[in-house]
């Protein structure tokens, strides 16, 4: 075991050097390289280690804790191995991660602020209260990360994996997400301001409570989604997949929802007003009592829908297929209803709570 304890190094070249076990405790090691270095086991606390490059180096239970203001800014430590290491407070900002192993880290409010994170290994790993904004996380490896209350803001999580990670309060703002797997994610009280979802996979992610007013979900998946008391009003969910979503108690007023899949979803409660549903897909769907005045269902599918007791007053259904379909006691006054389909559509007339039973000769 070679011991360096209080010596000064900086500069030193160590690359490729075994230091297995070796003691460079309150070391001077300002810009050393240790490149593919074997570290394992060596003991570095309260060591200066700004700027020392450990790209490749085997880190395997090195001791880094208490190092000199626990600040390694602008290290390279790419490609190597840090499973279950504890770097909870650290500063980290500029250094370099490029497919670093993080899996079942301790990373709490860890600072990784204009870090290089791509690729990178962050499996199971608690990175909450961290401090990671403008990294480059993109293509990076965060399923079961646990990102509560981190910031993110301005981040690039483009192609990154987060399915099931923990996202509640964290900041996104501005967030490169484009092709993120956001599957089964915890986003309850995210800042998504600005952030870029484009081909991002939704399903079954929580956003419950959310205000996402305006925001651009356009042909996204969010199929099982959790969308309780969100506030969409005056966004864009067009061509969004939203089988199976939880809409309960949504505000969808003014929303697009054209050509939107709506199969299964749950909608008790949501407001719809003025809402666009255009060529949508609402066969099956529940909307006993709602009021849907002034809503555009132009060309939508409501195959077997329930719309008994709904206010589809002023509502645009042209070219709409009512197919079996229940109206019973709905409001259709100055409803649009010009080319619709109407098979075996149950029709009771409030006025004269008149039965009706329409078949395609009555068209």
């Amino acid at each position: 075991m070679v011991s360096f304890c209080g010596a000064d190094l900086s500069g030193a070249r160590f690359v490729q050097a075994n230091l297995s076990e070796s003691n460079l405790v309150e070391t001077n090691l300002y810009g050393c390289d240790f490149g593919d270095a074997n570290l394992s086991r060596a003991n570095l606390a309260w060591s200066n280690l700004s700027q020392v490059n450990f790209s490749g180096a085997n880190l395997n239970g090195t001791v880094l804790s208490a190092s000199i203001d626990d600040s390694l800014c602008g290290d390279d430590f790419s490609d190597i191995n840090l499973y279950g290491v504890n770097f909870s407070g650290y500063d980290f900002g500029d250094s370099h991660f490029e497919t670093t192993d993080f899996s079942g880290a301790n990373l709490i409010e860890i600072s990784f602020m204009g870090a290089q994170l791509n690729e990178a290994n962050f499996i199971g790993a608690n990175l909450s209260g961290a401090n990671l904004c403008g990294a480059n996380l993109s293509s990076a490896d965060l399923s079961d990360a646990n990102l509560s209350g981190a910031d993110l803001s301005g981040a690039d999580l483009s192609e990154a994996e987060l399915s099931n990670a923990n996202l509640s309060d964290a900041n996104l703002s501005d967030a490169n997400l484009i092709r993120a797997n956001l599957s089964y994610a915890n986003l309850r009280g995210a800042n998504l301001n600005d952030a870029d979802l484009n081909y991002a996979n939704l399903c079954g992610t929580d956003f419950s409570g959310l205000n996402l007013s305006g925001a651009d979900f356009s042909e996204l998946n969010l199929s099982g989604a959790n969308l309780s008391g969100t506030d969409f009003s005056d966004a864009d969910l067009s061509s969004t997949n939203l089988k199976g979503a939880n809409l309960s108690d949504a505000n969808l007023s003014d929303v697009n929802l054209s050509d939107a899949i709506l199969i299964d979803a749950n909608l008790t409660g949501a407001n719809l007003d003025g809402a666009d549903l255009s060529y949508t897909d609402l066969s099956g769907i529940d909307f006993s009592g709602k009021n849907l005045s002034d809503a555009k269902f132009i060309g939508a599918n409501f195959i077997e829908a329930n719309l008994s007791r709904t206010n589809l007053s002023a509502a645009e259904l042209n070219g709409a297929n009512l197919s079996g379909a229940n109206l019973s006691n709905a409001n259709l006054s100055n409803a649009n209803l010009s080319e619709a389909i109407l098979i075996w559509t149950c029709y009771i007339f409030v006025d004269s709570v008149r039965s009706h039973i329409f078949n395609q000769k009555e068209i």
